[in-house]
């Protein structure tokens, strides 16, 4: 059991720093405010009554 505890620590440190990558081009990305919110909710809504 020894010969794979460095493997998965070096798969957990690989998937931790992948989802730390991935919330960082998230939280990067611009959100709406405002009147384009609001716009952006309504076509949301319309999308999904006419889905």
């Amino acid at each position: 059991m020894s010969e794979f505890s460095g493997y998965y620590d070096r798969l957990a440190e690989q998937q931790i720093r992948e989802r730390v990558a991935s919330r960082r081009t998230v939280s990067q990305m611009r959100r709406p405010r405002g009147r384009h919110a609001l716009a952006d909710r309504l076509h949301h809504l319309a999308d999904r009554i006419d889905g």
